[in-house]
């Protein structure tokens, strides 16, 4: 029986189905590859916003839902878990923001750089530091000969084939220019639809950061 304030209310599963097409429209079709493990778009932000309207958990299954088919899509033949890891986090640190940094309330413009702030940090370690790791791990498992499923859950055990900092290096300069653009659109985006998305639409069908 379908009940109005529960997480898959039909007005929450449809915001996260827009949220997830959008994050593989970003990623998959209008990103610029820069190598196989770094990209220029704006993936992260339909995680953030997710996350800040509808709470945790559901930016952690935008993040998941949308990494997974955007690499069915990409025709790539190894999905790499490890990668999904970073997104998730962003997805789940930005509900826990919406709900206790901006206590599920309008932000004012103080509170929207309080946000962007945050979305920073949490970038920097997600996506520069950890992902520069995820990457590392990558290039270990498919230099593989015969990869298995030690290799795959725990290619952190193997020998590294690349430099963490030599990746690291490379990652940065893209970063500094994606992240705080990602961190700024997301919060104000998420200020000027606050009542247009959380008031009127969420509110009617759920209860939003639940």
């Amino acid at each position: 029986m379908y009940m109005k304030n529960s997480f898959f209310s039909i007005r929450r599963l449809c915001l996260m189905a827009m949220m997830v097409a959008m994050q593989v429209l970003f990623s998959r079709y209008l990103g610029i590859q820069v190598s196989s493990t770094l990209r220029v778009s704006l993936e992260t932000i339909p995680i953030m916003l997710s996350g800040l309207w509808l709470g945790p958990l559901a930016g952690a299954l935008v993040a998941l839902v949308s990494d997974v088919l955007g690499t069915v899509l990409s025709g790539y033949g190894i999905y790499f878990i490890y990668f999904a890891v970073g997104p998730i986090t962003v997805g789940i640190v930005s509900g826990f923001l919406g709900k206790f940094l901006m206590h599920d309330a309008k932000p004012s413009m103080p509170d929207a750089c309080e946000l962007i702030f945050a979305l920073i940090l949490t970038e920097c370690f997600t996506s520069i530091l950890y992902g520069t790791l995820a990457s590392q791990w990558y290039f270990t498992y498919i230099s593989q000969e015969s990869p298995s499923l030690l290799t795959y859950f725990a290619p952190f055990l193997l020998p590294q084939s690349r430099e963490y900092t030599a990746l690291l290096v490379a990652r940065i300069p893209v970063k500094l220019i994606t992240i705080p653009v990602d961190a700024v659109l997301s919060a104000l985006i998420y200020r000027f639809t606050w009542n247009a998305v959380t008031q009127s639409y969420l509110q009617n069908g759920g209860e939003p950061n639940a």
